[in-house]
């Protein structure tokens, strides 16, 4: 099984709830939390590889394309800081966990793990994808599944409608109806969460929707579903699907940088040798995260230790009561 972890969307969640600084008062939340959840992740799931992805400068198509989008959105300054401090010290270290990091300027996490996922579960890799973003959720196929850190529960193809109330397949069209207020995307004005999913359960998707002379029919029967009908808010319609549909705004450059970092970080090789380990301690002593210090040498075994021939999910390990969690 292939791990890949939306690394914005847990650093920032991280600093949202937690706080914690070491003993020169440095602030270590999201260095912290996020060395513990690769951990638990490993012990967890055993995965043949782990990438991180990360949002490098926002999406400069999406925002020419409809510069409201993440209109909304108030950072916190100090906190942003803080969190972009952290997530450049983990570009250094994670690497020398064997873990891939991955980003593209003016390209979201987002997109990129969907380009990732994608290809892996064509090459017929299981893949396990660790966001609370529901955008990702487009990456679920039979090989893929979401992990979801906000509601502890890995979504399937098999669970999906009883989670969103909507088949996996026109969760896009659910979205492109109702908006997304996370990113500042209205949706068509009047048609919630239930009309949506009531439409698309009955008629599947949008097209079929609009096209359709029955389901026509039952639009205009009602005010507020005839809504979808109207010239204006079809543009709004298509402009949302492509906002939502992930890789929509990804070009072959983006592709290709995004292959080339993967080619160049690939390493059949995974023991994590003297000098990395060495390394590790002194980051994390020098950050006075001295608990993960102390249990370098652990660490990295269980790291370059996974037993992937058998398939049985469990991690090789030694010294178990050390690992932490």
């Amino acid at each position: 099984m292939i791990l890949i972890i939306d690394g914005n969307n847990y650093a920032f969640r991280t600093a949202a709830i937690h706080s914690l600084t070491n003993d020169i008062n440095e602030d270590v939340t999201v260095m912290y939390g996020f060395i513990k959840m690769l951990q638990h992740m490993v012990q967890k799931h055993s995965p043949e590889q782990i990438f991180v992805c990360w949002d490098y400068g926002g999406s400069k198509p999406k925002k020419d394309f409809y510069p409201d989008y993440k209109g909304n959105r108030k950072h916190d300054s100090t906190l942003h800081e803080e969190v972009s401090r952290q997530i450049k010290l983990l570009h250094g270290i994670l690497p020398l966990l064997k873990v891939q990091v991955v980003q593209t300027r003016g390209v979201e996490a987002d997109d990129i793990i969907w380009y990732i996922s994608k290809k892996l579960s064509e090459d017929g890799k299981d893949v396990l994808v660790t966001s609370s973003d529901q955008d990702l959720l487009q990456c679920i196929n039979t090989k893929t599944s979401v992990y979801s850190p906000a509601r502890k529960i890995e979504i399937t193809l098999d669970n999906f409608r009883d989670i969103y109330g909507v088949e996996h397949k026109s969760f896009v069209d659910y979205k492109a109806l109702v908006g997304d207020t996370s990113d500042n995307i209205k949706g068509v004005e009047g048609i919630g969460k239930k009309t949506a999913s009531d439409l698309l359960t009955k008629y599947g998707s949008i097209v079929h929707m609009v096209k359709d002379e029955e389901a026509i029919e039952h639009l205009k029967k009602s005010k507020r579903t005839a809504k979808i009908l109207d010239k204006e808010n079809i543009k709004v319609i298509i402009r949302n699907l492509k906002l939502m549909k992930l890789g929509h705004f990804l070009t072959k450059e983006n592709e290709m940088d995004i292959d080339a970092q993967l080619i160049t970080q690939r390493s059949d090789d995974k023991d994590i040798g003297d000098a990395s380990k060495t390394q590790l301690e002194s980051f994390f002593t020098t950050h006075g995260l001295s608990k993960f210090a102390d249990e370098v040498d652990n660490m990295c075994y269980v790291f370059s230790h996974t037993d992937l021939s058998n398939g049985n999910g469990h991690v090789k390990q030694r010294n178990k009561e050390k690992i932490l969690f």
